[in-house]
């Protein structure tokens, strides 16, 4: 499964990101969505939560740590943008 920013609005302390989301199964593409997240910020910058838009749940704790990890690292990366 891969993740690619397609788009990003809004501004700090919440920041929208649309991704392409391709799943591959045998390296093969089978299936191509969108989902958007939001990205919240506190005011010293660091990222607190992100949430798929329509649901509560806090990727950075219910996701396994190797995607929270991913998460958290996008998340720096969008203050440099």
């Amino acid at each position: 499964m891969t993740y690619t920013p397609e788009s990003i609005t809004g501004k700090l302390p919440v920041l929208i990101v649309q991704f392409k989301v391709e799943m591959f199964v045998d390296e093969e593409l089978t299936d191509t969505y969108n989902e958007v997240y939001e990205f919240s910020y506190n005011s010293s910058k660091q990222i607190e939560q992100v949430h798929m838009q329509g649901k509560n749940d806090n990727v950075l704790k219910t996701l396994m740590p190797n995607a929270q990890r991913s998460f958290r690292k996008f998340a720096e990366e969008l203050l440099n943008r």
